[in-house]
C-alpha cells in the first residue's frame, strides 16, 4: 500500500509541473538493460553481434540507460537528415549518445 501512495504523489507532482511549465518533460528510466533490449531498440542489425555485445557489456549501467533513452531521438534525427545509421558497434564504441553533450 505504501507504493500506491508514492505513485499518487509522483503523478500529482508530474501534473503540477506540467501545469507550471508546458515544456516540462520526463523520461521513464529503462528497467531492462540487457543487450537484447538495445539490439531490438536500435533496429539496424548489422555487423558482428559478438563485437556489439562486447561493447554493450563494457558500458556502465548509467551509460546503458543513457543509450536506451537516446536511441529513439537518434533514429528520428537519422530519418530527418536522411543519413545512414552507423553499425551498432560503431554507435557504442564512438559513444554517439554523448554527441549532444559536447
Amino acid at each position: 500500500m505504501r507504493h500506491a501512495n508514492k505513485l499518487r504523489t509522483e503523478v500529482a507532482f508530474i501534473k503540477k509541473m506540467e501545469e507550471k511549465d508546458p515544456d516540462f518533460d520526463y523520461l521513464e528510466m529503462p528497467k531492462d538493460l540487457r543487450f537484447e533490449v538495445f539490439w531490438n531498440l536500435y533496429g539496424y542489425k548489422k555487423g558482428k553481434i559478438a563485437t556489439t555485445q562486447k561493447a554493450w557489456n563494457a558500458l556502465s549501467d548509467a551509460d546503458k540507460i543513457e543509450v536506451l533513452l537516446y536511441i529513439p531521438k537518434f533514429k528520428e534525427t537519422k530519418k530527418i537528415d536522411k543519413t545512414a545509421m552507423p553499425y551498432p558497434s560503431t554507435f557504442l564504441n564512438q559513444k554517439y549518445w554523448l554527441a549532444d553533450k559536447i
